[in-house]
């Protein structure tokens, strides 16, 4: 028996529960910590993903137990992100890649198209993709929506 798939994305009530504070609280880290950037839909509602509750959770261990200020939080998290990112290698541009960044629209992505139904697929194994052809030429190898 599978376990239920754990959401990929949280509106602000969910995670103010998960990380244990208030919708307020959350939008008031948002604003203090420019680490959060929550992908905002249609009316301005804030979707966090589960990289942001982590985050969010060290901010309150950051603050309620290790009792950093506002700043001092800022700077403890600026300073532990940097040195994740001291050995990636440099991305066109120049500037270094920030792969959690990019994992995180990739999962928003993955969200829109589970939530639409997901991509169209090829009927069969011998049609062609319907976004171009893959490195080998076939649709079988394609991992499962």
């Amino acid at each position: 028996m599978s376990r239920p798939q754990e959401p990929l994305f949280f509106k602000i009530g969910e995670a103010a529960a998960r990380v244990g504070v208030t919708c307020p609280v959350l939008r008031f880290w948002t604003k203090e910590f420019p680490q959060i950037q929550p992908t905002r839909l249609k009316g301005r509602h804030r979707l966090y993903s589960s990289e942001d509750i982590k985050l969010f959770q060290e901010i309150k261990r950051l603050l309620h137990e290790e009792r950093f200020t506002i700043e001092g939080a800022r700077k403890r998290l600026s300073e532990s992100r940097a040195t994740l990112f001291d050995n990636v290698p440099p991305a066109l541009g120049g500037e270094k890649l920030l792969w959690g960044d990019i994992r995180r629209e990739l999962l928003f992505l993955r969200h829109l198209l589970v939530e639409s139904g997901g991509p169209p697929r090829a009927s069969g194994p011998d049609e062609p993709c319907p976004f171009g052809s893959t490195p080998t030429g076939s649709n079988s190898d394609l991992p499962p929506f």
